[in-house]
């Protein structure tokens, strides 16, 4: 089985890299816009299907399909946060989150460093960490960026920077459209990320070929 490296990931514990037997691999977002069209077949067709924190993946077969070989998280899970308090109209809890997959490979991505170790992670799920200073570069390339990228635009830099051509589902790039995610409310759009340029950037990856978006 070939081995496609994946830049800046690292299993916890042991530093080896992360890779992916395949190229053909999908980022499924959170956003609304996922909704739009019954894409849940062609999503799971795909080898790689990689998806964020407390998705989905119950309720909406038709758009989102089921298959997860690879979860993002970010520090609100990892560090348990109640993110129903926050106004996450969705969240449970992180073992909830975590008790859905059976052998999916965890990825968390943040600035900041898992200093409780496994945390919420049990140890059936392969479990690797985004470099601090890795995450810190997604800011500048490919693009430059305001502020700090999210953890979906890191993933999605990440990819395209270890030569992946990755399709997008559930990634907004409508200015207009309301900032949302596809099974819950949520609060509006962080001050901490700069939204408008991020969708812009993407745009610009799918004009130069480097990802396919499905809006």
């Amino acid at each position: 089985m070939e081995k496609l490296l994946v830049e800046g990931f690292s299993e916890f514990g042991t530093n080896n890299q992360l890779y992916f037997s395949s190229t053909n691999v999908a980022i499924i977002g959170n956003g609304g816009c996922i909704l739009n069209e019954e894409n849940g077949d062609l999503i799971d067709s795909h080898d790689v299907v990689i998806r964020f924190n407390n998705a989905n993946i119950e309720d909406f077969k038709k758009s989102t399909g089921t298959k997860t070989t690879d979860l993002v998280i970010n520090c609100h899970v990892y560090n348990e946060l109640d993110l129903k308090k926050e106004g996450f109209e969705g969240w449970k809890s992180a073992k909830h989150v975590f008790d859905r997959y059976i052998d999916s490979r965890v990825l968390y991505v943040n600035t900041n460093m898992p200093g409780r170790g496994r945390g919420p992670i049990p140890d059936r799920l392969p479990f690797y960490v985004m470099k601090k200073k890795y995450f810190d570069s997604c800011q500048s390339s490919p693009y430059q960026l305001p502020k700090i990228p999210t953890v979906g635009f890191a993933t999605i830099c990440c990819l395209v920077r270890s030569g992946f051509r990755p399709s997008l589902f559930g990634f907004t790039v409508d200015k207009k459209a309301e900032w949302d995610h596809y099974f819950e409310k949520r609060p509006g759009a962080s001050v901490s990320h700069s939204h408008n340029a991020e969708m812009e950037c993407l745009i610009d990856l799918e004009n130069r070929g480097l990802v396919k978006i499905y809006r």
